[in-house]
Formats: structure tokens, sequence, C-alpha cells
């Protein structure tokens, strides 16, 4: 067969056989049983990733109407001296109706079921939640060259007016710990100003002596707070809050000054009142965690301390307790490190606390031991212990998966309480 085009002299002819047609339907065939079968799998992976959101918004959905039905406040304890002063008295009965208070601690849904070691899986979780928060606060730095030398940070943040709060880190930490950053957050929100307050040698500091930070060293917290108070004239509202060593540090400033003490009030969040009481979680956590991090620490400064450290011990040192063996025993002149940890125990002045202070700790905390807190008869006329049976370390976390705090609320709702008074 002859299939022409145009006119017949210019006819372009091609033969086709009947074997070329099978050959063209079956090519034809193939290729629209190809495009059924490329157009079935597009359907199918469009229904696959639908039910994979459905999935998805299902499990949502079951774990807030299981957080929604199993959720439960943890009402804390608070225990305060009889003797406490007007100040703090005041301040004590309006927190106690303050709402972090009144609905009390509804700890992070995925959390709960840690058995013994919840207080671990809630202080793990609840960073694994936090530190990845957007923290919309940008601190401005300012070096401070203390009496001795050494040189510590102070990272200022919000407009510089009105109320200002000091913020102090815990073990090797900064201004950028998640902690640090989520309360600040909160407090600038309200208008407070904000200063962090940089140990010796962490957040980038370089040493300027050979002497670091200790539990023990409270004449750093004295001078910070000292040019504060010159900064911002002898009636302006300074408030304190500590986090785990800053909060043992602040504790035992706060004992140590009394009633002379400038700061109006203070808190201390998962404070160790005693060093020698260990919890039972503290080992594991010394040797997976906290070591490390002193460890790096002293290596980013050993061209400052290789004269007053034995570096060739130190690296061997496996737990926090050999560390404070290795570098601190030594080089500050205690017997041994019981000495050391008994000379930073805030509990030796917690009966002189004068300033409104709260320190709250929780029951299953893993790192800094609640059964240090003193009773009632040896807390200080300014001291309010606030308790609760659960909440980890440094964390608190609420919510289905612990983004937000109720450390954070203890703190605005103490600093609110003490300001209606004044």
């Amino acid at each position: 067969m002859y299939v022409g085009m145009g006119a017949p002299g210019n006819c372009r002819l091609r033969h086709q056989t009947p074997r070329h047609w099978g050959a063209s339907r079956a090519a034809t065939t193939a290729a629209r049983v190809r495009v059924c079968v490329c157009a079935g799998n597009a359907r199918a992976n469009n229904v696959t990733r639908m039910l994979r959101r459905r999935s998805a918004v299902a499990a949502v959905v079951v774990a807030l109407a299981l957080w929604a039905a199993t959720r439960k406040a943890h009402r804390p304890r608070i225990v305060a001296s009889t003797q406490l002063s007007p100040a703090a008295a005041r301040a004590l009965e309006r927190f106690r109706d303050s709402k972090a208070i009144r609905d009390g601690f509804y700890e992070a849904l995925v959390s709960r079921w840690g058995g013994p070691y919840r207080g671990t899986v809630h202080t793990v979780l609840t960073f694994l939640a936090r530190n990845p928060l957007r923290s919309l606060v940008v601190f401005r730095r300012e070096t401070l060259v203390l009496a001795d030398g050494g040189t510590v940070a102070l990272d200022r943040a919000g407009s510089g007016r009105g109320a200002t709060v000091l913020l102090h880190h815990g073990l090797a930490g900064d201004s950028t710990s998640f902690y640090v950053r989520h309360l600040a957050d909160e407090l600038i929100a309200r208008g407070f100003s904000i200063v962090s307050f940089v140990a010796r040698g962490c957040g980038g500091l370089e040493l300027s002596t050979s002497e670091g930070f200790t539990a023990a060293r409270t004449q750093d917290m004295r001078e910070v707070v000292a040019k504060l108070r010159s900064d911002l004239g002898p009636d302006a509202e300074l408030y304190a809050v500590g986090f785990s060593l800053g909060a043992g540090i602040l504790l035992k400033y706060l004992g140590e000054e009394g009633a002379a003490c400038t700061i109006k009030a203070a808190v201390a969040i998962s404070p160790s009142f005693d060093y020698l009481i260990t919890t039972p979680h503290f080992d594991t956590w010394s040797r997976v965690r906290l070591v490390h991090g002193l460890k790096q620490w002293a290596n980013r400064h050993r061209h400052v301390l290789r004269d007053t450290v034995d570096y060739d011990v130190l690296t061997t040192v496996a737990t926090v307790r050999e560390f404070d063996a290795a570098a601190i025993v030594r080089q500050y002149g205690y017997k041994d490190v019981d000495d050391y940890y008994l000379a930073s125990s805030p509990r030796l002045v917690a009966h002189n606390i004068a300033v409104p202070t709260v320190a709250l700790t929780a029951g299953d905390d893993p790192v800094c031991s609640a059964a240090g807190v003193p009773a009632a008869d040896k807390l200080g006329p300014g001291l309010v212990s606030v308790q609760s049976d659960y909440g980890g370390h440094v964390a608190f976390g609420e919510g289905v998966l612990g983004t937000s705090s109720w450390q954070d609320r203890v703190v605005l709702d103490w600093i609110d309480a003490v300001r209606r008074g004044l």
C-alpha cells in the first residue's frame, strides 16, 4: 500500500506491510499500558502520602487526647521559716495565689513513663524539645575585669530601662544555654532588662588568670552585683536567677551577704544545697555528660592552666569528682574533694538568706539531690523552698513534648509577687 502526501508528482511514498501494522499497534498498546501504569503508580503514591498524613494527624490527635485525659497537676510543697521577714511573708502570700502555684506543674506527656529513670528521661526530653526552639533574644556583650584580674562577661538584652534580672548559667554553660535564652525571652516580653553573667572561661571568654570558676567562688558574683548596682543606682529594681551550679553560687552569695544584699529578690532553680549528698543517677550523669564539658573547658584553656593543673592526670579522669580532685583541690588548697564540696554547700549559710528567695527543686532531679534542702528551722528569713516530686534537672517541661516550662512560670510569678509588695 502506498500513502501519498501532496501532489502526485512529488509524492513521498512509504510502503507499509501488514507486519508493520501489527508492530505499530503493539507499540501503541504498550505505550498506553505504560501511561496507565504510571498514572496508577502516581495515584497509589498520592494515596500513600495521604494515608501517611492522616496517620500522623491521628497520632497527634491520640497523643493530645492521651495527654488531656491523663494530665495531672503536681502540687508543690512550700516550706518556709516561721520567722519569715515581712517582705518575704507578703511575697509568699501573693505567690501562693499565683497561677503557677494554683495550677501546679503539669508534667510533659512524653516523660511520665520513665520509671526509676523518670527524672533523667524528663531532663533529656525537655532539652531535646526546648533547645531547638527559636529564641528572639539578642545579647550585647560587655566584659568585666575583676579585682584579681579575672574576666567575666555581662551579656545584656532588652531595653535597658525598668527592672533588671541577672541570670547565671549552670556548669560550663553560657548565655546560649536553652534555659537562659527562653527565660530571657519571657522576661523581655514583660518589659525586663536582662544581664546574663557568664563565668570565667565560659561562652567564648579567654581566661585572663590561672583561676577559673568553682562552686565555692562567690566573689565574682559579688563584684558583678556591685557593678550592676553602680550602673543602675541604689534604688533600682535588681533581681537574680541562678540555674544548677549557678543556683548554688547564687544561694551561697545571698547567705554570705545576708541583710546587706542589694538584690530585691531571687530564684534558684535546681540547686544543690549540699554537694556531699548525691543522687543515685549522678555517677552516670557525671561519666556520660558532665565531666566531658569540664574537660573540654580545661583543654580549651590549657595554655593558661598548664602550670597549675596536671594535664597528664586530667586526661584520665572519668567523673566530676575525679576532675575536681585533679583540677580544683590542688590549685585552691582544699584538703580533699569532700572539703571542697563542704565549703561550696549553700546549706551552711541558708539560715542567713534575708532577700526574698525561692529555691525550686524536684524530687526526681538526677543531678542535684533535693535531699539536701534544709529543714524549715534551718531556712533564713527570706528563703522559701518550693519542692516538686517531679521535674528533672533545670527542666520542668510541660505540654505534650515539654516545649514550655513550669520553672519559667515560677520565676515570673515570684518576681511579680515581690514587686507588688514594694
